[in-house]
């Protein structure tokens, strides 16, 4: 079958969009990968050169998957009054076989090492040379975390039979590596224990590759530096012995930073922060942050400032020469949306196992001039927190997940006027569902009451929900039994919050389609039954290098009034 393509002016291919796409003989491929490989799309503009390169990928990439009969037997560009239209007609052929794959050179693995990683390519099977390319890259780092940097993985396809083929592996081993020492370069103020302290191996040390990458991560984690690369440099011919040096690039420790938000309808959000981050060129850090909510309501119409906030955190990473990060935080916030003020101060110790998982310690005073008259004024709780992060990105994560338990207890021995104990648990997913389509999941839990002397929570310790951050569509704090020291307020002691969102991105834009839901109860017999408020709604998105600017609308689903059509949210990243 042959096909005439029609020959068109560059003007028109410049200009003309593409109307119709039909794609003929395609069996391992979908339609929408192959448009994405051929950089085609209807609606888009056609530009023939780059048609011509995508067709190319495309020749290759089957190839590559043992369609070495694969031919494009058609193709037609066709000028409409509405736009062009494009057909191509391929023939596939038949896919070409792996009968045997052998390996050549492997003397210094034990068997329960390599095989595994055999195994998962059982043969015969079809011919895919990416898979040779993952298995090479699978050798290479367990020859690397076995002491053997050096080594070199090779691979050839041999045909044996028409479209039949065996790969053949060859391995040269290389010596077993020392690190013999470490040197830094690239440092201008930052003091080089700062580097050589988040070394997860002490020279000399036979070569792990993955204390060096836990190495080059913990050297990222205190934040005094924009690149970290490594060098190895042998000492001798053998090359058995070795530097490994590591570049650093270094960051400015002193920052300044002025951030503006701005909330539907009428709310908006400054804040200032201030910092050093190697204090005494020894990784110390000392923060000023301050925080201001502008925005007019009908209960303060006087009041434009309804927030403020103000922060000082000193972080000490090495805390008495142990690998433990130690935070002092004073602060004072006062709020008038839910009549609250308090000042105070927070001692913390944090104490990081892996890159995923840590513990936190705090003690926390806290102290509230503005309180209820079941309730004092002073707080002092002690707090334990483990959390698991393993998001790909803190921005805009696609996969990975989130999740931290809070368990706080205050008074008791610590004295204070409030005796109350506290569990909070939050848990958030992101599954990857197919390319550019994320499934994020979000679950929040609270629990808490009094104990002791008190008979009820401070007014500062209670739970909110509704609007953003929590139950998009309703009011901010509309959810939940009627607030005991603000009646215009709704909270309570018992939280449940859940957030499901269907995130995609294309290039810059992206799109959401969510369902938020959750309640409030007083006590926990009322926590059995209570009311389960949800709400729905969609979102636009546009993505910078710090997260997405986000425009949302929400709407009720439970206890909406006739007229109600939502309500927008604006803001700057993901809810969660």
């Amino acid at each position: 079958m042959t096909l005439t393509p029609w020959l068109l002016s560059l003007t028109v291919l410049l200009s003309a969009p593409i109307r119709k796409i039909e794609l003929l003989g395609f069996h391992y491929l979908t339609p929408g990968q192959v448009e994405h490989i051929l950089g085609i799309k209807e609606g888009q503009e056609y530009y023939e050169p780059l048609l011509r390169g995508g067709l190319a990928k495309l020749r290759e990439l089957y190839r590559s998957k043992g369609f070495h009969h694969f031919e494009v037997i058609g193709q037609e560009v066709k000028t409409t009054d509405q736009g062009i239209e494009l057909r191509i007609v391929v023939q596939e052929g038949p896919r070409a076989v792996v009968e045997k794959m052998t390996f050549e050179g492997i003397e210094s693995l034990y068997p329960r090492d390599w095989e595994p990683l055999i195994q998962k390519y059982p043969t015969p099977r079809p011919y895919d040379e990416a898979e040779w390319t993952d298995l090479q890259n699978a050798l290479l780092r367990l020859y690397a975390e076995q002491g053997r940097p050096f080594a070199e993985v090779t691979y050839s396809a041999d045909s044996v039979r028409p479209d039949t083929y065996q790969v053949h592996f060859r391995i040269q081993e290389g010596p077993k590596v020392i690190i013999a020492k470490v040197k830094v370069s690239g440092l201008r103020s930052v003091r080089k224990k700062i580097v050589l302290r988040e070394l997860k191996f002490h020279p000399p040390a036979v070569y792990q590759e993955s204390k060096v990458l836990e190495s080059i991560r913990g050297i990222y984690l205190t934040g005094l530096f924009s690149a970290v690369t490594r060098e190895l440099v042998p000492l001798n011919e053998a090359g058995d012995s070795i530097v490994l040096v590591l570049h650093c690039t270094e960051i400015k420790p002193r920052y300044l930073e002025l951030g503006v938000g701005y909330r539907l309808p009428s709310e908006l959000e400054i804040r200032i922060s201030a910092g050093h981050l190697n204090l005494f060129n020894n990784n110390q850090r000392l923060e000023v942050t301050g925080n201001l909510l502008i925005h007019p309501t009908e209960a303060q119409p006087d009041q434009k400032i309804v927030r403020r906030r103000a922060e000082i955190e000193y972080a000490e990473p090495y805390f008495l020469g142990f690998p433990l990060r130690a935070l002092a935080k004073p602060f004072y916030e006062k709020d008038l949306l839910v009549q609250k003020e308090e000042y105070g101060l927070s001692l913390e110790l944090q104490k990081i196992f892996t890159p995923y998982f840590s513990l936190t310690w705090a003690l926390q005073w806290k102290r509230s001039p503005i309180r209820s008259d079941s309730s004092g004024p002073i707080s002092n709780s002690i707090i334990f927190l483990p959390l698991y992060d393993s998001r790909d990105n803190l921005f805009d994560p696609t996969h990975g997940a989130f999740l931290s338990l809070r368990l706080q207890q205050a008074g008791w021995i610590l004295g204070g006027d409030n005796y109350f104990r506290r569990i909070f648990f939050d848990y958030s997913q992101f599954i990857p569902l197919r390319r550019r389509t994320v499934l994020a999941f979000r679950l929040r839990v609270g629990s808490q009451s009094p104990f002791g002397p008190s008979t009820s929570i401070p007014a500062t310790e209670r739970y909110y929900l509704g609007g953003e951050g929590s139950i998009r569509g309703y009011d901010e704090r509309s959810i939940g039994p009627l607030d005991p020291n603000t009646p215009d307020l709704h909270s309570g002691n018992h939280l449940l919050n859940f957030n499901v969102e269907v995130r995609y991105r294309w290039n810059h834009w992206g799109a959401a389609v969510f369902v938020d839901g959750g309640g409030l109860a007083e006590t926990w017999a009322e926590a059995k039954t209570m009311k389960i408020y949800v709400s729905t709604g969609v979102g636009i998105r546009y993505f910078t290098l710090i997260g997405p600017i986000r425009l949302d609308w929400g709407y009720k689903l439970v206890d909406r009034s006739p007229g109600d059509r939502g309500r927008f949210y604006l803001g700057l990243g993901h809810m969660f």
